[in-house]
């Protein structure tokens, strides 16, 4: 760990709202809670129309959560010269050594304000940089917006890659090796190891008690592949495999249809996105993920995740973390987090037939199971959130001048 003597004044900036917990909501939360943990001044902007819905949400945080210019989105819209000047405004004011950027637009777009001025550090949150006109993904679809990211990106001091294929769309958009650091998603191992109640938590959940349980953790998105599942699960029902899965997720319900049409009503099961532990405070827990999903997690049996394309698959880590066997695809994002044969299992995109294999055989194989479960355990603490913060306090370091 650095020294944590020699405190750093950051400045953040993410352009949407904290409170909706995807991905990039949870990082951010996670590494500025850890940065202000360890006694650095963090100062996360937010446009002005989050802040003043969720107030005493935003005031709660152990970090420094501060609104920007008033009407943030109509400005930035037609007058982001003003947004811009308040940034550098801002920068000056409080004297910030580096400045940890969250998504290449807008966030990102408004932040090469501070170019030269402060050392620039951006995370991108996925559909900013990745791009697949199969799936109708990204916005680099759209030439103009890419023409932005690309020069948002150049302007920026260092890009985090949270894996080999986010490093490669970074490439794609011209941007040199020397400024690309990769530095993966973060995962509490300590709160996904502990023991929780089975049965427990599968009678809370309505979950048979006798029935190896498959868990499926993701909102519901035509790059996740979630629609492969009532189908895979229509295979193993009719090859006598004894399951039940679940799948928890924003927006996972638009699956019940497909569900009922494959006639898995009895052995799939959907549920909404679960919600931070707690409410916040700056003296109790405010948690994500929530102690809630982390049971799930303890209480099934294997994990299968089909997504197509994802920047860092954090539910994987998730479920290494949770001591589950892991089935995923050999696609960017899940292929860069697990090691076919060792830590988990990979399948070519969209092929039932070859999910339904694995997962059989990962139900039947109890050495397998035990095999991998070790290995992605271990890998899972190599994703500890202490470790990753490390990485990133030794990034802002070696930019600020001496």
């Amino acid at each position: 760990m650095s020294d944590t003597c020699d405190k750093l004044r950051i400045g953040s900036l993410i352009f949407g709202s904290l409170k909706s917990m995807g991905g990039y909501q949870i990082f951010t939360y996670n590494l500025l809670t850890r940065l202000a943990q360890r006694g650095h001044q963090v100062d996360l902007y937010i446009p002005q129309e989050e802040y003043s819905q969720d107030r005493e949400f935003y005031c709660s945080m152990m970090f420094d959560v501060r609104p920007l210019f008033f009407k943030t989105y109509s400005l930035f819209r037609f007058v982001p010269v003003l947004l811009k000047a308040y940034l550098r405004y801002k920068n000056q004011k409080n004297k910030y050594q580096v400045w940890q950027i969250v998504g290449a637009h807008p966030a990102g777009n408004l932040a090469c304000a501070l170019s030269s001025r402060v050392p620039i550090v951006l995370r991108t949150h996925g559909d900013d940089v990745q791009k697949d006109q199969d799936l109708n993904y990204g916005q680099r679809l759209n030439s103009s917006l890419e023409a932005k990211i690309r020069r948002t990106v150049h302007g920026m001091d260092r890009l985090v890659a949270l894996t080999e294929s986010v490093s490669v769309c970074y490439r794609e958009l011209g941007v040199g090796d020397g400024k690309i650091v990769e530095i993966p998603n973060g995962v509490d191992v300590a709160r996904f190891s502990k023991n929780s109640n089975r049965d427990t938590v599968r009678s809370e959940w309505g979950l048979p008690l006798d029935r190896p349980l498959i868990l499926t953790v993701g909102r519901y998105h035509e790059k996740k592949d979630f629609a492969t599942i009532p189908r895979i699960a229509r295979k193993l029902k009719k090859e006598g495999v004894i399951f039940h899965w679940l799948i928890v997720g924003r927006d996972t319900d638009k699956l019940n249809r497909l569900i009922d049409t494959e006639a898995v009503t009895d052995c799939v099961h959907t549920a909404g996105e679960i919600g931070p532990s707690d409410s916040p405070s700056r003296t109790s827990s405010f948690e994500v993920p929530s102690t809630r999903l982390i049971s799930l997690y303890r209480c099934a049996d294997l994990f299968v995740f089909p997504s197509r394309m994802e920047t860092f698959g954090r539910v994987i880590i998730e479920a290494m973390a949770a001591g589950l066997p892991v089935v995923t695809t050999d696609a960017p994002g899940c292929r860069d987090v697990v090691r076919h044969g060792h830590t988990g299992l990979l399948v070519q995109p969209g092929s039932i037939d070859e999910f339904v294999k694995q997962i059989r055989r990962l139900l039947r194989d109890s050495v397998l199971r035990q095999y991998l479960v070790g290995n992605g355990f271990q890998h899972a603490k190599l994703h500890d959130w202490e470790q990753v913060v490390d990485q990133y306090e030794d990034l802002y370091r070696s930019l600020i001048p001496t």
